[in-house]
């Protein structure tokens, strides 16, 4: 479990940063982009959440991210994943780019 330091403002980067130190497996972000009410997370198709873990660790990887960007951002309503242009694509999962993966 990560807390921030007290005075350590909140935003999309570094919530997923605190996220994903917490897991064993390597985790690749190669963006993340911003609206005024969503947040859309892009993952390397080559590493976890979308590769080389079990679909449980995979929806459980999601889980967390997506639930700690809805639950400490008053602004983020919803939140979609993607591997590539198209959307989210992995081992057992896929998904299309305008799919949220959660949302309030």
């Amino acid at each position: 479990v990560s807390v921030l330091e007290k005075g350590v403002k909140a935003d999309a980067n570094r919530i997923i940063e605190e996220v994903i130190v917490n897991f064993k497996e390597e985790v690749r972000v190669t963006d993340i982009t911003q609206t005024k009410d969503s947040i859309t997370v892009t993952f390397s198709d080559e590493a976890a959440p979308a590769m080389k873990v079990s679909e449980e660790m995979e929806f459980a990887m999601l889980d967390c991210i997506a639930y700690s960007l809805l639950d400490n951002l008053d602004y983020c309503n919803e939140v979609y994943f993607k591997t590539n242009e198209d959307g989210y694509s992995s081992t057992y999962n896929s998904w299309a780019h305008n799919e949220p993966y959660a949302s309030k």
